[in-house]
C-alpha cells in the first residue's frame, strides 16, 4: 500500500456524497454512454499501488508504512463497502430508456399536451417534428465513441512505462546527488538561482504597473553603478588628454609645482608614466630645449629594444632633420636604427617607410632609398617627390619624369577638391613640372604659387626666373609684335624680384643693353623701358653703368640718379652714382661721399662699397678714413692695385712707413 495515497482517499470520502451528486446528474445527461468497469480500474490502481510501494526502500517510509497500517486498512474497507454500495445501484437498461421514451411519445402524441382539441391538433401536427430529433438524437448517440478494453489497456501499459522511466531517472539523479562534484555545483549555483528566482517570485507577484515603474529604476541603478565602476576604476580618456595639455603647458611655464600635480594626477588616473615623460619631451623641445628633450626620449627608448613608439619617431625625424646636434653619418644610421626597432614595436608604416627613404637617400643608399619609398609612391606625393629627385640626379629622366607627374597630378588633384597647398607642396609642384619639360605648365605653377602667396620669396624669386626666361628667350630671336609683352615681364620681373636676387635683373638688363646695338627690335626695347616713368631702378640702374663703362658720363650721371630715386633700396645705384660722380665730377666729391655714405648703409660689409667710399675719402685727403675702408675692402676684392696703392700712400701720409712699404711690396708682387 502507497502511503501518498492516503491524502488522496481522505479526502475521496470527504467529497464522496459531491462525487455521487454529480455521477447521478451525468447518468441522467448522458444515458448512452458506456461507463467503465469501476472494479477493474481500481484493482488496477490497486496492483500499481502496491508496485510503488514495494519500490519505497527508505527506512522512513517502511515506518511510516507498518505504523499507519491499521488505519489505512479501516479506510480500506470502507472504501470497499462504498465501492459495493455503489455496484449494487440499479443501472437503468438502455433497452428499457428507449422503451420508456417510445412510451412517453406515444402517451405525448395521444394527448399528454391536455385533453383538449387544440393539444391533440398540436400533437398530430408536431410528431413528425419530435420523431426527427428523435431520430437524430439516436444517430448522434449511435455515433458517440465507446472505449475499447484493449485500447485501455494498451493505454495503461504506456503509463506503467512511463512511471518505470521516471522512477529510474530519479534513482539515477538521487545517486549523482550523493557525489561530492554535484554537492559542491549546487552549493556554488545556490546563490545564482536562488537570487534569480526570488526576483522571478517578488516580480510576478506584482502588478503590471509595479513591473512598468521598475524598468526606470533598474536602469537608473545600473547607470549610476556603471558610473561609480568608472568613476573609480576607469580611465576616461578625455580627463588624461586634459591633465597631458594642463602638463605639457606647464613644462612650458616652467611651473615646477604645478608639473609635480599633474604628473602625480596622472599616475592617479592610471596613464602612464612613458606619456607624462613624452609630453614633457615634447614640451620642452617646444621651448627650445632639444638637448634635454633628446636626453628624456633616449630614456624612453633604451639601447637594444623597441621602447616607446612617439620617442623612437621623434628621435629618427630630428636625426634625419640634423637637429639634435649629431654629426651625419652617425645621426642618419642612429636614425635608422630607431626607424627599425619603431617597426619591430608598431608594424610597417608609410611614415617609417617615407624617412627611411630620406635618411638612405642622404646616406647615399639610392638603392635602398628606393625600396623604401617605391610602396608608397603611389599614395604619398613626399615620396614620388624624393624618388623624383633620386632619378633626377642619377640622370633617369624618363623615371623622374614618371614620378614628376605623380606629384604633378595628386597636388593638382588636391587643390581642384577645395584643399588649400601649404608652401612646401607649391614648391614640389613647380619642381615637377620643371622635370615635366613643359614651359608652360611650369609658367602656371609659379604663377598659381606667386598668387596664393604674394610674400613668398621663393614664389617671388621662381616667377622673376620664369618672367626673365621668356625674355631671354626672346632675346635670341626678337620679334616685334612681341614687345608689348617682354615689356610687361620685365616689369612684372622687377615688381617681383626680392631685392636680394635682384641680380637677376642687373643680368638681363646689361644682356639688353650690349644688344641693342646690334639688334633694332631690342634698341626699340630699350627705348620703350627708358621712356617708362615707372621702370624699376635696378633696370635704369644696368643701362647707368653700362654708359658709365661707355665713359658716357653725363648719360651715366643721369640714369643712376633716377635709379637712386626710383629704388633708394638698391645699393647699387647709391654706389655707382658715387663712382661716376668721383670719378668724372671731381667738384662733387663731398657729393659722391653721401651717395657712397648710402650704400654702405644698406650693405655695411659690401667690400666694393667700401672701395668706391675709401677711395673717395683718399680723394678729399681723409686719409684715416680711406684707411678703415681700403682696408675692408681689400680683404674681399681680388684685383687689389688700387686698393693698395692707396693704402701705401694713406700710410706714408700719415707716418706708417714700415706699413706703407708692406702694402708696396705686395703691390709690386701683384704687378709682377
Amino acid at each position: 500500500m502507497n502511503p501518498e495515497s492516503f491524502l488522496a482517499r481522505l479526502i475521496s470520502w470527504v467529497l464522496w456524497p459531491f462525487y455521487y451528486f454529480l455521477d447521478q446528474l451525468e447518468r441522467l445527461g448522458r444515458p448512452r454512454e458506456r461507463a467503465v468497469d469501476e472494479r477493474d480500474v481500481e484493482a488496477e490502481e490497486r496492483r500499481l499501488n502496491r508496485r510503488l510501494s514495494s519500490q519505497s526502500t527508505s527506512l522512513f517510509g517502511r515506518l511510516m508504512w507498518w505504523l499507519f497500517l491499521p488505519f489505512y486498512l479501516l479506510l480500506d474497507g470502507l472504501d470497499r463497502l462504498g465501492q459495493w454500495g455503489r455496484s449494487r445501484e440499479n443501472a437503468v437498461d438502455e433497452r428499457e430508456i428507449d422503451a420508456e421514451e417510445k412510451r412517453l411519445h406515444r402517451r405525448l402524441s395521444r394527448g399528454s399536451l391536455g385533453e383538449s382539441f387544440l393539444g391533440r391538433w398540436l400533437g398530430w401536427v408536431l410528431w413528425p417534428f419530435f420523431w426527427m430529433v428523435d431520430w437524430l438524437d439516436r444517430l448522434g448517440q449511435r455515433q458517440e465513441r465507446s472505449f475499447d478494453e484493449r485500447q485501455i489497456d494498451a493505454e495503461e501499459r504506456r503509463i506503467e512505462k512511463k512511471l518505470s522511466r521516471e522512477l529510474r531517472t530519479t534513482t539515477q539523479r538521487q545517486a549523482l546527488e550523493q557525489t561530492w562534484i554535484s554537492r559542491i555545483g549546487s552549493v556554488a549555483q545556490a546563490p545564482v538561482v536562488g537570487s534569480v528566482d526570488f526576483l522571478w517570485q517578488f516580480l510576478s507577484s506584482r502588478r503590471l504597473s509595479l513591473w512598468l515603474w521598475s524598468i526606470p529604476i533598474l536602469l537608473s541603478v545600473g547607470l549610476l553603478a556603471v558610473v561609480f565602476y568608472f568613476a573609480q576604476f576607469g580611465e576616461d580618456p578625455r580627463v588624461v588628454a586634459r591633465y597631458e595639455a594642463a602638463l605639457s603647458q606647464a613644462i612650458k611655464a616652467n611651473d615646477s609645482d604645478k608639473i609635480k600635480l599633474y604628473r602625480l594626477k596622472l599616475a592617479q588616473l592610471g596613464s602612464s608614466t612613458l606619456r607624462g615623460e613624452y609630453q614633457t619631451a615634447l614640451a620642452l623641445a617646444d621651448r627650445g630645449e632639444l638637448v634635454q628633450a633628446y636626453e628624456i626620449m633616449k630614456k624612453l627608448t633604451p639601447v637594444g629594444q623597441p621602447g616607446f613608439e612617439g620617442a623612437h619617431f621623434w628621435i629618427a625625424q630630428n636625426l634625419i632633420e640634423g637637429r639634435l646636434g649629431v654629426r651625419e653619418p652617425e645621426s642618419l644610421t642612429l636614425a635608422l636604427e630607431h626607424l627599425e626597432r619603431l617597426r619591430t614595436r608598431a608594424g610597417d608604416s608609410p611614415e617609417i617607410r617615407l624617412l627611411e627613404g630620406l635618411g638612405y637617400a642622404r646616406l647615399g643608399q639610392t638603392g635602398a632609398a628606393v625600396n623604401a619609398l617605391s610602396p608608397i609612391a603611389n599614395s604619398n606625393v613626399i615620396a614620388s617627390f624624393l624618388l623624383m629627385e633620386i632619378y633626377s640626379a642619377e640622370g633617369k629622366q624618363a623615371e623622374a619624369r614618371i614620378q614628376a607627374q605623380n606629384v604633378h597630378r595628386k597636388l593638382t588633384q588636391a587643390e581642384n577638391q577645395g584643399e588649400k597647398l601649404n608652401e612646401d607642396q607649391r614648391k614640389w609642384l613647380t619642381v615637377a613640372t620643371r622635370v615635366i619639360g613643359d614651359a608652360k605648365l611650369a609658367a602656371d605653377a609659379v604663377e598659381q604659387w606667386y598668387r596664393a602667396n604674394p610674400n613668398s620669396v621663393e614664389a617671388r624669386v621662381n616667377r622673376t626666373r620664369i618672367l626673365l626666361q621668356q625674355v631671354s628667350t626672346w632675346s635670341r630671336n626678337p620679334k616685334s609684335a612681341d614687345l608689348d609683352k617682354m615689356h610687361q615681364n620685365l616689369t612684372q620681373a622687377a615688381a617681383t624680384v626680392p631685392i636680394e636676387q635682384a641680380g637677376m635683373l642687373s643680368a638681363i638688363a646689361n644682356s639688353i643693353g650690349t644688344l641693342r646695338k646690334q639688334n633694332n627690335v631690342i634698341e626699340s626695347l630699350y627705348q620703350k623701358l627708358l621712356s617708362d616713368p615707372n621702370l624699376s631702378g635696378i633696370f635704369v640702374e644696368s643701362f647707368g653703368t653700362l654708359a658709365a663703362v661707355d665713359q658716357d658720363w653725363a648719360k651715366a650721371d643721369e640714369l643712376l640718379g633716377r635709379a637712386a630715386a626710383a629704388s633708394p633700396e638698391w645699393g647699387n645705384a647709391w654706389n655707382n652714382w658715387a663712382y661716376v660722380i668721383s670719378a668724372a665730377f671731381p667738384n662733387r666729391l663731398d657729393e659722391a661721399l653721401r651717395y657712397a655714405d648710402k650704400a654702405v648703409t644698406l650693405q655695411p660689409d659690401n667690400p666694393d662699397y667700401r672701395e668706391t667710399r675709401g677711395m673717395i675719402y683718399y680723394k678729399l685727403r681723409s686719409y684715416e678714413q680711406a684707411i678703415a675702408d681700403l682696408e675692408i675692402a681689400a680683404n674681399g676684392i681680388n684685383e687689389l692695385a688700387s686698393v693698395h696703392a692707396a693704402l701705401a700712400d694713406s700710410h706714408r701720409r700719415l707716418g706708417n712707413n714700415s706699413v706703407a712699404d708692406v702694402y708696396e711690396r705686395q703691390l709690386l708682387r701683384r704687378r709682377n
